[in-house]
């Protein structure tokens, strides 16, 4: 009885560790989730607001493409934001930027959504040349030193907003933050989908931190579709 009982122990051992770093794994995603969630509701708190009547312009920041190769939910409600913000005489015009890949111009795209919803033509402009957050911030920055404009109004996702707000307080900008507020938007961001742009934003963080600036603009060109400038 002892020989075959020591014959199993090395399985019970095995099993006791694979359980025990079952247990372990399962903790360490679950402080993920809640530390991905408390960070979003941070975020929310901080930027989902409007700010006071009277901005030059908004700038609404381009998401991603849905598979059909149209604008995804992520930047309609961005852009649906945006068009609350003009039509209650926050900001006075929209600048659509970013999506530029090789074969597609998300900007474009943005501004015609747009349209659609009753912004008038005249008061919606596109910087199509920009393919993630650091060349949106630099591209619209110049836009809108070209254009005069005095104060704008970023627009993107709250967690997005806190990333973009430490790019642009080096622009120069005089610049204000507004998301969408994710309990008010159609359709709205599902759990699981808040959780994927706080991953997002950290992995973004990271390698913008860490990274050299020459190989972050490559990477993220490369990673976009397009050559880095």
């Amino acid at each position: 009885m002892s020989g075959s009982g020591s014959r199993r122990a090395p399985g019970s051992r095995f099993r006791r560790r694979v359980g025990i770093a079952a247990l372990a794994l399962g903790a360490v995603v679950a402080a993920d989730l809640v530390a991905a969630h408390w960070y979003h509701a941070r975020m929310s708190a901080a930027y989902s607001v409007v700010p006071a009547a009277g901005a030059d312009a908004a700038i609404v920041l381009f998401s991603a493409y849905a598979p059909d190769g149209s604008i995804d939910a992520e930047t309609r409600r961005r852009l649906d934001h945006a068009t609350r913000l003009f039509g209650t005489g926050v900001v006075r015009a929209v600048l659509c930027s970013g999506g530029h890949r090789r074969s597609a111009d998300g900007a474009e795209l943005m501004a015609r959504y747009l349209e659609e919803r009753g912004v008038p033509g005249a008061s919606v402009f596109s910087e199509s040349g920009s393919y993630d957050t650091q060349t949106n911030v630099e591209r619209s920055a110049a836009v809108a030193r070209a254009r005069g404009w005095r104060s704008v109004v970023f627009v993107s996702s709250p967690v997005h907003l806190a990333r973009v707000h430490a790019l642009a307080a080096a622009s120069g900008l005089n610049a204000t933050y507004s998301a969408y507020h994710a309990g008010t938007v159609e359709p709205g961001p599902r759990w699981s989908e808040r959780i994927s742009q706080v991953h997002h934003e950290w992995v973004a963080w990271a390698a913008w931190s860490l990274l050299p600036p020459a190989r972050y603009r490559d990477w993220v060109a490369r990673y976009r579709g397009r050559a880095a400038p």
